[in-house]
């Protein structure tokens, strides 16, 4: 039996309370029969007595929320014998559901806005409004770029629903995380040279480790996106990767504005937005550092970022050279 179970008298004394409803209960304060303890449940033992009626409710108790159900217990002759209470621990499922409300609503927001430049200029090119050739070719070159923008966040969020749901398998091989991240800024060169930034890689001669190879490189396109979107005009990212004893660490740092600190544990989350001063230019899908975070966890690794005082900041990942 998992649910908690508690029965109350006609005056409202305690007369069982199930272990289960101690642990549901959680605090060391419900483990007696005193009634002071339980002051939370008067109200509505006074409805059902008094209504003689079933009552469902959720109750807040130390953070935590919890499913009643209150039962009147009488005789043939419906006199109140007592309460009979049925406790469930709902906490989890209510944060599940208030993720999943935030997460549709997220959702649509991000597909909201290029939906809406889609619908704005194409129904411009269709009702000729434009007769201009140059100003047509921006208008077709805009839906592309937000046609690339959905394609970019419909990928991202199958990625995120895969790794989050456990729906794939890590196909580890040995690998040199130092020759990867060269390969990488390789394959950026264009996009570094179009927005003006630099790359400066700072590695130490990196042992073989096991990863999967091309989740990791996901990982650095990742960061590197990130670091290229909130740099600064003619900018540099530095990407910094040594040896420590249980593995490997890379850090990336970019000349641009920094992050509040007090957001820096949020960053790693789904959609999550900093403060809009920072994200003005900027045209991600909110969810690379989320997808980042996952790929690293499932390689038995951390995540983490750091400010300066200069304004930059820093993301670092860990690689155990261990296979676990």
């Amino acid at each position: 039996m998992t649910d908690g179970v508690i029965t109350f008298g006609s005056d409202n004394t305690v007369q069982i309370v199930n272990p289960q409803a101690k642990a549901i209960l959680g605090s060391e304060g419900y483990n007696s029969k005193n009634p002071e303890r339980y002051k939370i449940f008067m109200p509505f033992l006074n409805r059902v007595k008094q209504e003689k009626m079933h009552l469902a409710e959720e109750i807040k108790i130390d953070g935590k929320i919890i499913s009643a159900r209150f039962a009147p217990l009488m005789d043939e002759k419906s006199t109140i014998l007592g309460v009979l209470v049925v406790l469930q621990d709902v906490t989890k499922e209510r944060k599940l559901d208030h993720l999943r409300r935030e997460f549709i609503g997220d959702v649509s927001h991000e597909l909201r806005t290029p939906l809406s430049y889609l619908q704005g200029y194409t129904e411009a090119l269709l009702d000729q409004i434009v007769d201009n050739p140059e100003e047509q070719k921006r208008y077709l070159s805009i839906i592309l770029d937000e046609t690339l923008r959905l394609r970019r966040l419909v990928n991202d969020l199958l990625d995120l629903s895969q790794i989050e749901g456990g729906h794939f398998v890590l196909k580890k091989d040995k690998i040199r995380l130092d020759k990867l991240i060269v390969r990488v800024v390789k394959k950026l060169d264009p996009v570094l040279e179009e927005k003006d930034l630099s790359i400066v890689v700072d590695c130490d001669q990196l042992p073989i480790i096991e990863a999967d190879e091309d989740r990791i490189v996901q990982v650095l396109i990742n960061l590197l996106d990130n670091a290229m979107r909130y740099a600064d005009p003619g900018g540099e990212i530095k990407i910094h990767a040594k040896t420590v004893e249980e593995g490997i660490i890379v850090s990336m740092t970019n000349t641009g504005v920094g992050i509040p600190e007090d957001e820096l544990p949020f960053i790693w989350e789904r959609f999550y937005k900093i403060d809009k001063s920072r994200a003005r230019h900027t045209e991600g899908t909110g969810l690379g550092l989320a997808i980042v975070k996952n790929l690293i966890d499932a390689h038995r690794g951390k995540v983490w970022a750091t400010n300066y005082p200069e304004g930059c900041t820093t993301f670092s990942f860990f690689l155990p050279s261990k296979n676990k």
